[in-house]
């Protein structure tokens, strides 16, 4: 039995990305008054009235405040950071994913094929469904050796790629309800609304249609019937 596998942000690089962002923020947070006080003297500046309540501030609770304003915004941006970043864990028995607080756990059998895709992570069940598509933090060569290590079926690419086709509108042999979310989906690529490009790919998948892009473009393939 292989020992547990992490590929993901190591501890160490969890706690140095925090400290970074926390040092960025502590550092700009320190030479906030005085960058504040050097536009005041500038013909015109932008936000002239918040720049003025800023240097009314008594020094030095001014600099300190700005410095430990700066600190805790930094480090809350570094602790999102690692929150949204994909770790997964990969044993003998099961795949765990976790990213945004969610933790989602396959076991070996739910596992058909492991392949990167516009360096996404995709895991297909059995049917050729997709189970998870996510953007992993560490290199193909790294996943490729964690996945096979433990006996899955790893891919060097989608084994299903010949199967797709290029979507356009009012496409005939789709299911019903699959051209209006593609349709959807389609305005939501072209505006970078990542939240309702991953919805709209749900949907689509609840209809028997796996989608694939390139740039804006879709790629669809039906997922065998049994």
């Amino acid at each position: 039995m292989q020992p547990t596998t992490f590929l993901g942000i190591t501890r160490g690089w969890r706690a140095a990305v925090v400290v970074g962002f926390a040092g960025i923020g502590l550092a700009l947070g320190w030479v906030l008054p005085w960058v504040a006080r050097w536009a005041l003297d500038l013909p015109w500046v932008p936000f002239e009235g918040p720049l003025r309540l800023l240097d009314s501030a008594p020094d030095p609770w001014l600099q300190f405040g700005a410095a430990a304003l700066g600190l805790l915004a930094g480090g809350w941006l570094g602790v999102t950071a690692i929150v949204e970043a994909l770790a997964v864990t990969v044993t003998d028995q099961q795949v765990e994913l976790k990213i945004n607080g969610t933790t989602r756990t396959f076991t070996r059998a739910q596992i058909a094929a492991v392949f990167l895709d516009s360096k996404r992570l995709v895991l297909l069940d059995p049917t050729t469904r997709e189970l998870a598509r996510e953007k992993p933090e560490v290199s193909a060569k790294e996943l490729a050796a964690g996945f096979r290590a433990h006996g899955y079926p790893w891919q060097d690419a989608d084994p299903y790629l010949g199967s797709y086709r290029l979507w356009v509108p009012d496409m005939p042999g789709l299911p019903e309800g699959v051209n209006a979310l593609l349709n959807a989906r389609t305005r939501a690529l072209a505006k970078k609304q990542k939240d309702d490009e991953v919805e709209l790919r749900r949907e689509v998948g609840t209809l028997g249609v796996i989608v694939r892009d390139e740039g804006t473009r879709q790629y669809w393939r039906r997922i065998p019937t049994s």
